[in-house]
């Protein structure tokens, strides 16, 4: 079977990680392709990483035979580019979030179950970029949380600031910006309440009230996104998940995942400048105390890598077989993405309401 033909839309973080881990995919993966706003940029990366083509748009991929995109892009971006990728039957990969809307998210949803239902003997891959669970610190702890009952679960207390370099240098760009999708609830929360809702079950209800924590806000005209939210989650088997969140963190960098339960206590910790690495498990059970370090040298590589050989098998399978033969269960999926979109809006809706918000079953 020949290499799965990608092209890498976005250079930022595509840049970064999305081209490097699929090019270490030798054999099964080719990046034939890299589009990025500005040309010059776009084909100097191209050049530099051995990519024979380069865009300025994502519509030129046309004139390409692809078999998938890698989409790294804005979530005020991104919408559009995943439905021409599905409404062309060329399986997609994305960042989170997918977009600023759950009606274009729905919207994608739609076309891939119009897709599937016109072409059924092609089985469509789409995949969310929620890399938190990949990593072994989270693999870890759901392991340990799997030999006990959630009934046994009390509270559950996480606390996760930090410093962006948007934030840190004063950027008026996308990361702050709340029009093109910016914020601490889309860029830190997506992936939040989707390991929320992974480790511990559904969010049924949602109560949110936002800090302003940033120093600088020098531009009164731009549109300032979010930085700093509490949140009380109260999940559907009983407990409640108390959160605060900010990205505008100047003297501290910690991701703390507190959990009490009947036995008692389980520690997910990382205090380190690498968001993703450094990551420390304290289990505390009568008087045995346990702590397990993990270290990996970029953990955003080690979790993508994971996500991104998930998405290829998931290609090859769709290749290989039809639908109603496949057994491959996209994980984390668009539909994932869908639901931790309608939690964000949720969270917004509290913040301004100032109540308490339901939220309706997946």
């Amino acid at each position: 079977m020949r290499p799965i033909r990608i092209a890498v839309i976005g250079l930022g973080f595509g840049r970064a990680v999305h081209i490097p881990v699929f090019q270490s995919l030798i054999g099964d993966v080719e990046v034939v392709a890299v589009v990025g706003s500005e040309p010059k940029k776009a084909q100097v990366i191209a050049q530099q990483l051995g990519v024979t083509h380069s865009f300025a748009n994502y519509q030129q991929l046309e004139t390409l035979d692809l078999d998938a995109v890698s989409v790294a892009l804005p979530p005020s971006l991104s919408g559009p580019v995943i439905k021409w990728a599905v409404d062309r039957g060329i399986h997609v990969l994305a960042e989170k979030p997918l977009s600023n809307s759950v009606a274009e998210i729905q919207e994608i949803l739609s076309s891939i179950e119009a897709f599937q239902k016109k072409t059924p003997e092609n089985n469509f891959v789409g995949m969310c970029d929620f890399q938190f669970v990949e990593l072994p610190a989270f693999q870890h702890l759901i392991h340990e949380l799997d030999s006990r009952l959630s009934k046994d679960i009390k509270f559950i207390r996480i606390n996760w600031m930090v410093q962006s370099y948007a934030e840190e240098k004063d950027l008026l760009n996308w990361k702050r910006s709340l029009s093109q999708g910016g914020g601490v609830l889309n860029i830190l929360g997506s992936h939040l309440l989707y390991y929320v809702e992974h480790l511990f079950g559904q969010i049924i209800r949602v109560h949110a009230t936002d800090h302003d924590a940033s120093i600088f806000k020098t531009d009164s005209d731009f549109d300032y996104a979010e930085n700093a939210v509490s949140l009380n989650l109260w999940m559907e088997f009983g407990a409640k998940v108390d959160v605060f969140i900010t990205n505008s963190s100047s003297n501290q960098m910690i991701h703390d995942i507190d959990i009490y339960h009947r036995d008692g206590r389980i520690r997910l910790i990382n205090e380190t400048a690498d968001y993703m690495g450094g990551f420390e498990l304290g289990i505390w059970e009568s008087d045995k105390p346990k702590t397990v370090h993990f270290t990996e040298k970029d953990g955003r590589e080690v979790a993508f890598q994971k996500l991104a050989k998930r998405f290829v098998r998931g290609v090859q399978s769709a290749r290989r077989s039809p639908v109603r033969h496949s057994t491959f269960q996209a994980c984390p999926s668009l539909a994932d993405g869908y639901r931790v979109q309608v939690l964000i809006d949720r969270v917004r809706e509290s913040i301004i309401s100032g109540e308490t918000i339901s939220v309706a079953k997946s």
